[in-house]
């Protein structure tokens, strides 16, 4: 029996709902500073956030599909991304020199369904393919300061599987499964430990999530919830903690976070037992975000306290417009930066106003 876990990052444009919660901690308050649709009338949003709040994703452009764009710090100096050659790029990562990952199409592939996995040199300008294990697709989702890229490649049966590439190389390297024959993985440390999920049995019936020693180096399973059967990781910060999305036995899915190391994996939303939600990124502080959704609509983004013992909708927290949801939240900067998406379809950096308390 396999798992739908392309809920990760999930990007849809939703009208959110509200929901009330005990104050089990003292939230900070944010600033929002509007960047728009980045100049492109179908929208934009933000993917991913490197820890000097440099901002990657993608913009909807009439005629030509998806396109890359990656920021400076501060979401200044917006730029966008070039392709493999198709039609369509995707900006999944970034780290704080500016050099950027994610997917996109091949002439062979133009409008198809089989994107590769890239890398950016520092401008931009440079893409690289980074090709496959033999299957017809892969996709790059994080890269650490070393230039050390992970994600998925798909194998000569077209089973995906977790790779690394070294720094100052381009080639793909297996890093195996914890028993299953699938993996992807979806961060890295700077001392390249990697996190994502993998099949843990042959037959490939529930995922865990796992997070590797350095240099993606012997993968760990860091288990489940007490009550689910499945977990996956989305995210991990330099002393390892991992934050991601796992089965609660209900039939919902709730946002996980680990201790250093892996250690201790716990339901992170645990006042809300029939909603959903995920965890996608957790800076060094411990802080990290991600949205709730309820069915296939309804999404808001989120943001943990700093002990990640307590979710708020960061819509509450934030002065955004009234008419505004703030809807996902895929990337967290080491100053407590929010890279948010809003139900308008432009991309906001949420600023810092006042500290959070325990």
């Amino acid at each position: 029996m396999g798992v739908n876990l392309l809920f990760g990052r999930a990007r849809v444009f939703a009208t959110a709902m509200t929901v009330s919660f005990g104050a089990m901690a003292a939230p900070g308050t944010y600033t929002v500073i509007d960047l728009g649709p980045l100049g492109q009338a179908s929208g934009a949003l933000a993917n991913a956030m490197s820890a000097d709040g440099r901002i990657a994703g993608q913009v909807q452009q009439r005629r030509r599909g998806s396109t890359g764009f990656a920021t400076g710090p501060g979401g200044k100096r917006v730029r966008l991304l070039g392709s493999l050659g198709g039609l369509g790029t995707q900006a999944w990562g970034i780290n704080s020199h500016g050099e950027v990952v994610g997917t996109s199409y091949p002439p062979a592939t133009d409008h198809g369904s089989n994107p590769h996995a890239f890398v950016t040199d520092a401008t931009g300008r440079s893409m690289v393919d980074l090709g496959t294990f033999g299957g017809s697709y892969s996709g790059a989702s994080a890269i650490n300061a070393q230039g050390e890229v992970v994600g998925e490649a798909a194998d000569p049966t077209d089973t995906p599987r977790a790779f690394m590439t070294r720094a100052g190389s381009h080639g793909l390297i297996d890093l195996g499964t914890l028993g299953g024959t699938s993996a992807q993985a979806t961060g890295i440390t700077d001392d390249g430990r990697v996190t994502g999920w993998s099949y843990a049995d042959p037959l490939d019936t529930w995922p865990h999530a796992f997070l590797t020693g350095r240099e993606g180096l012997g993968m760990v399973d860091l288990g489940a919830l007490p009550t689910g059967l499945w977990s996956a990781a989305y995210g991990v910060n330099g002393s390892g903690q991992v934050v991601g999305a796992a089965d609660l036995g209900n039939g919902h899915r709730h946002a996980f976070v680990t201790g250093p190391g892996g250690a201790g994996l716990r339901d992170a939303d645990t006042a809300n037992p029939q909603l959903d939600s995920e965890l996608d990124a957790v800076n060094a502080g411990g802080q990290a975000v991600g949205q709730r959704w309820h069915g296939d609509s309804h999404y808001h983004a989120i943001v943990t306290n700093l002990a990640g013992t307590a979710v708020y909708p960061l819509t509450t927290l934030a002065d955004a417009p009234a008419s505004v949801e703030l809807i996902t939240a895929h990337g967290i900067d080491d100053a407590g930066e929010v890279a948010a998406n809003g139900s308008n379809g432009h991309v906001y950096l949420l600023v810092p106003k006042t500290a959070w308390t325990e």
